[in-house]
């Protein structure tokens, strides 16, 4: 869920469901690529955890990223993209290629934690996201 204000969504969390937004955190994905443009995206999330499911809250930092786009131009707060962990980014994008598609993002993840890319224009509304972790031997330098 992309939201203008991080605290004030981590309330309403806690004041309608009772529960709380963990993990919360500023994250900046330096070498990102969004819509074909290198940019820098700077973001805030957390994390509603319950029973196995994740709902992250994302809060755009700056004003220039597909979040900030997102609250601007399309309808303000809400449902962005659902997102997959998979094991080769590469492979689920060749698949989701053929369907008339947009690359929103393409970004490493900081500290070579792994890489995360975004794809538009399916699945009904919300962009499909793709989250290939780093191996515990790609994250230490040993891998690939």
């Amino acid at each position: 869920m992309i939201v203008s204000d991080l605290a004030s969504a981590a309330a309403d969390f806690q004041r309608w469901w009772g529960l709380a937004l963990s993990d919360v955190a500023d994250i900046t994905l330096k070498d990102a690529v969004c819509f074909g443009r290198p940019e820098e995206v700077v973001l805030r999330h957390g994390f509603v955890r319950q029973r196995g499911s994740d709902i992250e809250v994302i809060q755009p930092v700056l004003a220039s990223s597909p979040y900030a786009d997102f609250l601007r131009d399309h309808h303000g707060e809400g449902v962005h993209h659902l997102a997959y962990l998979v094991d080769d980014i590469d492979l689920h994008l060749e698949r989701l290629r053929p369907v008339d598609s947009e690359l929103a993002l393409d970004a490493q993840l900081p500290d070579g934690a792994g890489r995360v890319m975004q794809v538009r224009g399916f699945a009904h509304g919300p962009s499909i996201e793709l989250i290939q972790l780093a191996t515990r031997s790609d994250h230490s330098g040993q891998g690939r």
